[in-house]
């Protein structure tokens, strides 16, 4: 996170790295502990990893602050009943018993493992640190531009065919519940009781398409600066926050919306909505911040030019819909070298004003929560927010006639062993009644490992590693992908 030391020393101080984590996957006979840093161009990997060993043997010297210990103590609580609250998958609730059952005989082991995490001190995680964090450790560097060789294996044994399924089961979703803020905001709610968690999400329509008459990438660098810091707190700050409630701020963006979003154990849904609303209404937008993310930003787009299937989406919806409309723009979001590197405190703040605004806004809501409740919490953080006096910005949306006849076009990477073909065609909106056919449909031919696509070319051909199908929603024409 923010607030860990590596983060904070490799990428907020020295800003050596774009990205730093540390991990530990406990198994029966010994445990596997790693440091995953990512050096921003030009810096050499010893480097990293001689910070790294500064700040392990710094840790191993005075141990974690209380805070520190604090914060790490929530978020691991939180990160076991977020993973509680699904039935499969790991770190659900088949996956918890099954391990405990598997690795100590109690299904219920997870309880001691809770329990150690909340007697953990300074002393005990210093000593631990200092056995475990030993010098005898294995350093991998992978740069890029690697000679790779494929190599072949024997393919497996199909002639019993896939399993059958016996049954469906029936699908029960949660009624939706509908209220309104004194300010006019929609909140939709599902109720949720099994697990004490509570998921917000403010949704404004926005995403990629305000990006129309701006610098490109607008919208999602806006939303993701976000939490980067407000008019009280610095982003670190706000990290530390959300660490100690146990809590998770993200923003995100697609075609047609924009969203801050919130996940926080129920027993902190009134101060971690108050952090969530501090974050929205009051972006700080600093330019020194600004300068940190813009170069995050740029490697992210020069790795996105690397891969042929993110250079693809890229380049792909200007040619579906032509120079002037709303939806050519790449379709990572990302926006273009230029347009980021230009970026200013100024952009970003108008950007705010003109999108991110209450007669722009619904609320989604689902957990442990009941209507009336969250309606009036909602309320105490949005209800007196109100638009700005200027008309909301309205996309340029028009219909975009189909070409005549099949066009190709041709990236040419010179030297490259292997080629992506990249297929892309226009559907209605997603307002069309026939979306869910489209989209079954859409489902049959590529959507999954079994579809049609993907079976003929992978399964049977051999001719590529994989072939799918997508079309993404929008409010215009949406547009249909196939790879």
């Amino acid at each position: 996170s923010k607030t860990s030391r590596l983060y904070q020393r490799l990428v907020m101080k020295d800003q050596i790295a774009s990205s730093v984590s540390a991990s530990y996957y406990p198994l029966e006979i010994a445990g596997l502990f790693f440091i995953d840093a990512d050096a921003k161009p030009g810096v050499d990997p010893a480097q990293l990893e001689a910070v790294i060993d500064e700040e392990i043997a710094r840790f191993q010297k005075d141990g974690p602050s209380t805070d520190e210990l604090l914060r790490a103590r929530v978020a691991s609580e939180a990160s076991f009943v977020r993973g509680a609250e699904r039935i499969g998958g790991f770190g659900g609730k088949a996956d918890i018993l099954a391990e405990c059952a598997t690795y100590t005989g109690r299904p219920d082991c997870y309880k001691t493992t809770l329990a150690a995490l909340r007697s953990a001190s300074n002393a005990s995680l210093k000593a631990t640190a200092k056995q475990i964090l030993v010098p005898a450790h294995y350093t991998l560097t992978v740069l890029p531009v690697a000679d790779y060789q494929a190599t072949t294996t024997a393919a497996p044994d199909r002639s019993s065919g896939v399993p059958k399924i016996q049954a469906f089961p029936d699908l029960q979703f949660p009624a939706l519940q509908r209220g309104h803020l004194k300010n006019g905001i929609e909140v939709v709610l599902a109720e949720r009781h099994e697990v004490p968690l509570v998921q917000v999400q403010v949704l404004f329509d926005a995403g990629y398409a305000a990006d129309q008459g701006r610098k490109l990438g607008t919208a999602s660098f806006a939303m993701a600066m976000l939490d980067e810091g407000s008019k009280t707190r610095d982003a670190l700050a706000i990290a530390a926050r959300a660490e100690a409630l146990g809590a998770n701020l993200s923003a995100s963006s697609t075609l047609d919306t924009s969203a801050l979003n919130l996940s926080t154990l129920k027993d902190q849904l009134s101060p971690a909505l108050d952090l969530f609303a501090d974050v929205l209404l009051n972006p700080r937008f600093d330019g020194n911040e600004i300068k940190r993310v813009q170069g995050q930003w740029l490697a992210s787009i020069a790795q996105e030019k690397t891969d042929p299937s993110a250079l693809a989406r890229r380049v792909l919806p200007p040619l579906l819909y032509g120079a002037d409309h709303a939806y050519a723009v790449p379709g990572t979001g990302s926006g273009t070298e230029a347009s980021i590197s230009a970026l200013t405190t100024a952009d970003l703040f108008a950007f705010h004003h003109d999108w991110i605004r209450p007669d722009a806004a619904r609320i989604l809501v689902v957990g442990d929560t009941g209507l009336a409740e969250i309606v009036s919490a909602l309320d105490q953080r949005f209800g007196a927010w109100q638009p700005p006096t200027s008309a909301r910005p309205q996309k340029q949306l028009p219909e975009v006639a189909l070409p005549t006849a099949p066009r190709v076009f041709l990236m040419d990477k010179p030297n490259a062993e292997q080629s992506t073909i990249f297929a892309g065609h226009l559907l209605p909106t997603s307002t069309a009644p026939e979306r869910l056919l489209t989209n079954t449909a859409i489902s049959a031919l590529g959507g999954q490992f079994s579809a049609r696509l993907n079976m003929n070319l992978r399964e049977d051909k051999h001719w590529a590693y994989g072939a799918y199908a997508f079309a993404g929603d929008a409010l215009g024409q949406r547009s249909l992908s196939a790879w």
